[in-house]
């Protein structure tokens, strides 16, 4: 039973809320067939445009500067998002933007704490860098708990 309930809490907490939702299993044709390789690209499309996207931040901020960079890592996280939430119909859509929002979240990563430590100054840097941590936590649970408020925890 605990297990079952881990299980549950951690999918609700991550793109699996948008997974179970009635709206996702009719649009995408996602059945039980295809739901754990489904929930794998999904998790791990995402998390492999970030890494990428952590390796490509540095020449490009160091050429553009750290505002005009985290502008367009901004509009590339934004550009993905938006592919998401567009009823396409097609998961290689969606697996795709997965992959285009996680390069925006891999370089905004990086880009964010090295903008707030050379704009802050010296005695509030570990404060201002214990806030972006503390923020990226919430913003990560942040899902689940949305989820469960409206009553479509399942």
């Amino acid at each position: 039973m605990l297990q079952s309930f881990a299980k549950k809490w951690c999918l609700a907490r991550s793109v699996g809320g948008v997974l179970t939702m009635d709206s996702f299993r009719r649009d995408y044709n996602y059945g039980s067939g295809n739901q754990t390789r489904t929930n794998a690209l999904a998790v791990g499309l995402q998390q492999l445009g970030a890494f990428v996207g952590c390796f490509c931040a540095w020449p490009i901020t160091a050429r553009w500067g750290r505002k005009k960079s985290l502008l367009l890592f901004s509009l590339i996280f934004a550009l993905g998002a938006a592919i998401q939430t567009i009823n396409t119909g097609s998961l290689a859509a969606f697996y795709v933007a997965r992959v285009i929002a996680g390069l925006g979240l891999g370089c905004a990563t990086v880009v964010v704490p090295m903008y707030n430590s050379e704009m802050t100054p010296k005695e509030l840097r570990g404060q201002i860098g214990s806030f972006f941590q503390f923020f990226y936590t919430i913003v990560i649970s942040s899902p689940g708990e949305i989820r469960h408020e409206t009553g479509k925890f399942s």
